[in-house]
């Protein structure tokens, strides 16, 4: 090695101040010993892959500046590898300089056909083995089934504008030779070929390998690989050391929602609303089968001397894993009919017997959602200014029914059905009686769920075999119906009295509006729910509740502000 300013052929002709670095010399000891796969001897070229080559990028590594192209020499294209087997070519700098010398003019057809496209030097020995020759033709593969997917940088700057100039974009950090880059890579393509399929609405990627650019490694604090790094407007807002098919989904799918989303709400942070089950409870106070079997064996006998309707009764309140559910489904009519006739007579056991035989078999669900007389049960007349129980019963049957995809289709997706339960819940959500209410805030938080679910299906969220699958007649209507009544027994609820009616109805709430209308939301926030919640959560700073709270609360605060 030449001391500064000086060179074993003698005093240069010009010095070149190329800076100074602050990298490690720990890291560019690796990072020379990365390159040994770049400068071998097989990919010695005389005039575009030679010592000047090698000493640019390790400028550019350890300051940031490049070589003069007069010293390195440029390649000029004059035409293209379309027109000719032989690219027409140009060098300018020191390159040319040689090539205009007695010696350069002389060696220039032997030049030439070193730079012919696929040609290998005759005086020097390939030392690719059969391995490297196989990892070739397989990044060949890979890129062309991933063309159009995929960018390569190959500088820094590069890098930066490709990160700069995309909405959503990753850069992928990995190494051909590397087991773990060739295992995840497919599935990596494959998750991107999904995030792709909408145009102007497109995560686009950049793939690096952190051996032949270390310098872009480098600036980007790629240490390991695979890494991949997510950007948004520009800006880092994820990075994956150790990345797995499911978190790069996860990480994609987080990313898109942020570049691209389905609803205002999604760029929220909305954890906790989006972890919420969107599964239907069944009622919490059930009595006990063997007390409802004997109520029910004393009433039976009065509706018929058969034993069929009685029998298939006392099977299902057993819950008899054993019955044939097609034998029940053929036999439920008459019991269901004795039931709902016997209810409509205002029978509270009855009520109680066929609020559990509707938790049964989907034959028996089926059979009873499609029952027309059945809903008689709801209307008002029915169940006004009577005794406590029989309200509570009659919600215990709505609960019931709402449990289930058939019960949930039938009441809420037709008009006078879902007319009729909707009156009976909002009545009972707003008496004095806490019992009722909390009774009520059941059938709520049913009604509730099975919109939220379909708002899921909607957003793709979710990927649900079946749903409910409302309709918009008379939907928004029936929503304000619904907000208006839950805001208002928030209101009348404190957590002291009872925890439960308040998360039930706080549960509710998110599910009625995340991902709802602005009307809703803004409906909510005329009626002050901010302020009620906000009360609640004074009281319950520590409970499970106050996240969701919390993020109720800013799906209100964006509603105002996009109102402003």
């Amino acid at each position: 090695m030449s001391e500064k300013g000086t060179t074993h052929h003698g005093e240069p002709l010009r010095v070149l101040d190329m800076g100074s670095t602050e990298v490690p010399k720990e890291l560019f000891l690796e990072y020379i010993e990365q390159l040994k796969n770049v400068y071998t001897a097989d990919k010695y070229h005389l005039l575009d892959n030679n010592c000047n080559t090698f000493t640019n990028e390790v400028c550019q590594f350890l300051t940031g500046k490049t070589i003069p192209d007069y010293i390195t020499g440029k390649l000029v294209v004059l035409g293209s590898q379309e027109d000719s087997p032989l690219t027409p070519y140009a060098l300018s700098g020191l390159p040319q300089d040689f090539l205009n010398t007695p010696l350069g003019q002389q060696l220039r057809p032997l030049i030439d056909g070193f730079f012919r496209p696929g040609s290998q030097s005759a005086f020097i020995p390939s030392v690719s083995t059969a391995d490297d020759q196989n990892r070739q033709a397989q990044q060949v593969a890979t890129e062309e089934t991933h063309a159009g997917l995929l960018t390569y940088p190959d500088t820094v700057r590069a890098a930066d504008a490709f990160v700069k100039d995309h909405h959503a974009s990753v850069l992928y950090f990995g190494q051909a030779e590397s087991p773990e880059c060739q295992h995840l890579e497919p599935e990596f393509i494959h998750l991107i070929g999904q995030y792709s399929k909408i145009p102007g609405k497109t995560i686009h990627v950049a793939k690096i390998d952190v051996k032949r650019h270390t310098d872009i490694a480098y600036v980007y604090s790629a240490r390991s690989c695979p890494l991949i790094k997510f950007y948004l407007k520009g800006e880092k807002i994820n990075e994956i050391t150790q990345p797995t098919a499911a978190l790069l989904d996860n990480a994609l799918k987080a990313l898109y929602r942020l570049a691209y989303p389905a609803h205002d709400h999604l760029t929220l942070s909305t954890s906790t609303l989006e972890a919420l089950s969107i599964s239907p409870i069944q009622w919490p106070e059930r009595e006990s089968l063997a007390e409802l079997k004997k109520l029910a064996g004393e009433m039976i006998p009065s509706w018929t001397p058969r034993d069929d309707a009685s029998l298939t009764t006392l099977k299902l309140l057993e819950g008899d894993e054993k019955a044939d559910q097609q034998e029940v489904a053929q036999t439920i009519d008459e019991p269901a009919v004795k039931l709902i006739d016997a209810s409509l007579a205002k029978n509270s056991v009855a009520l109680e017997v066929l609020s559990e035989v509707a938790l049964q078999s989907d034959g028996v669900k089926e059979i009873l959602a499609h029952a027309e007389q059945l809903y008689a049960i709801f209307e008002k007349d029915r169940w006004t200014d009577e005794h406590a129980f029989v309200r509570k019963s009659v919600l215990h049957l709505a609960c019931s029914l709402l449990s289930s995809i058939q019960g949930a289709r039938a009441i809420l997706t037709k008009m006078e059905p879902r007319r009729l339960v909707t009156e009976l819940l909002v009545d009972c959500l707003l008496v004095e009686e806490e019992e009722i209410r909390k009774a009520a805030s059941f059938v709520l938080y049913n009604i509730a769920v099975w919109i939220g679910q379909d708002r899921r299906q909607t957003f793709e969220l979710i990927d649900l075999p079946e749903g409910v699958a409302f309709s918009n007649e008379d939907t928004e209507s029936w929503l304000v119906e619904l907000v208006s009544a839950a805001v208002s027994a928030v209101e009348m609820t404190t957590t002291a009295q009872d925890a439960g009616l308040a998360q039930n109805l706080i549960t509710s709430l998110a599910h009625l509006l995340f991902l709802g209308d602005a009307t809703v939301i803004s409906l909510a926030s005329i009626l002050g729910l901010s302020t009620s919640l906000e009360q609640i959560a004074h009281q319950t700073a520590d409970a499970p509740s106050a996240p969701l709270i919390q993020e109720i609360s800013s799906l209100l605060q964006h509603g105002e502000d996009l109102e402003e």
